[in-house]
């Protein structure tokens, strides 16, 4: 009986010991988990959070009872039909509902769902309206800023976006990366950066999609140097996107003169480091003579000089001889040094010889 009372004492204890160290491993698990989250300067509101937003919209909008339950049906369906591995398209849902009250959001709604390159974009002027509710203006300006940087119109996505904090969007996370991305593909170094960094700050809580290109957006900006090749022809692609859509504004002719001073200096600096290492080879002394004294021969060394006449000069070669000469010697030089060629022999045919 004792030995059976100190076996379930002891089984007790065991299990207790256990339970607390399954505790703390399930604690440290926790802290592990929201360690990249600490720090974090936002926060992705959860779709709760997003709809007690939304009806109190409506509650300010005074709607009546059938517009009130189509936009809450517009919302819920469209949460309940989101694929998202890492949560729903809040973003959507709610300006499709926000569309059932204001008529004005479905041309712009229409254009993010479906909108290509070459379509009209809708007149978003209203937006800067002072009665508009922010919950409003700034969710769709995100929106739209979000189908722009799709169709690879950055300029004009950042010009939606521009002056947006999280805290202002119900996607923030929608937001910090496709202005990052916008950044990535226009080169801004910094402003790239700072978005990436600031999204990845909540690394864990990410679409995986978000996440492995934020990375690698980040490592690309890094290495990233102004000037270099890599640099030129990043800028020579970003040329071809714009004149692929069409566009030929100043702003492309700044980038491609952009482009030539940065082709230009490159070249200069190859012609420098050549000129230099010629330099440093032409000053490299000669092997020295293994004797000091003359070289040895016979008789005084005079050479007899030969008559070769005096017609002999290029002037007095007939053309096509000379026209023959000229391709054999411009076969071996750069084109553009012919004509240097050229004028040298036509003021060499205009000398007259000098008389002995």
């Amino acid at each position: 009986m004792v030995n059976s009372k100190q076996t379930m004492n002891q089984l007790s204890t065991l299990v207790m010991l256990l339970a607390g160290a399954l505790l703390y491993c399930a604690t440290r698990a926790s802290i592990a988990a929201d360690s990249g989250s600490l720090g974090a300067t936002w926060q992705q509101p959860k779709p709760a959070e997003v709809q007690a937003r939304l009806t109190g919209w409506l509650d300010q909008q005074k709607v009546d009872a059938a517009v009130r339950a189509e936009a809450m049906e517009r919302w819920s369906h469209g949460i309940s039909t989101a694929t998202d591995s890492k949560g729903t398209d809040v973003l959507g849902s709610l300006v499709a509902a926000l569309a059932v009250v204001d008529p004005r959001i479905n041309p712009v709604l229409e254009y993010t769902r479906a909108g290509g390159v070459d379509a009209a974009r809708p007149d978003v002027q209203w937006l800067s309206g002072e009665k508009l509710a922010p919950l409003e203006r700034n969710n769709l300006r995100l929106l739209l800023g979000r189908r722009l940087v799709q169709l690879q119109l950055f300029d004009e996505a950042l010009e939606q976006m521009a002056g947006l904090e999280p805290s202002d969007v119900v996607d923030p996370a929608g937001l910090l990366f496709y202005s990052g991305l916008a950044h990535h593909r226009l080169l801004h170094r910094e402003e790239g950066l700072t978005a990436i960094a600031r999204l990845l700050e909540r690394r864990d809580e990410l679409p995986a999609r978000y996440a492995a290109l934020a990375s690698l957006m980040d490592a690309d900006l890094r290495q990233l140097k102004d000037e270099s090749l890599d640099h030129i022809s990043r800028r020579m692609e970003d040329i071809q996107r714009r004149l692929d859509q069409g566009r030929t504004e100043p702003k492309v002719r700044e980038l491609e003169d952009g482009v030539v001073k940065s082709l230009d200096k490159m070249i200069k600096q190859l012609e420098d480091q050549m000129a230099a290492s010629n330099a440093a080879a032409s000053l490299q002394p000669a092997a020295p003579a293994q004797d000091s004294m003359p070289a040895s021969g016979k008789g005084p060394g005079l050479v007899t000089k030969k008559a070769i006449g005096k017609n002999t000069e290029w002037g007095d070669l007939p053309p096509k001889d000379r026209q023959e000469t000229l391709q054999e010697i411009g076969r071996d030089f750069p084109a553009n040094y012919r004509d240097v060629i050229e004028d040298y022999f036509r003021e060499l045919a205009d000398t007259k010889p000098t008389e002995p």
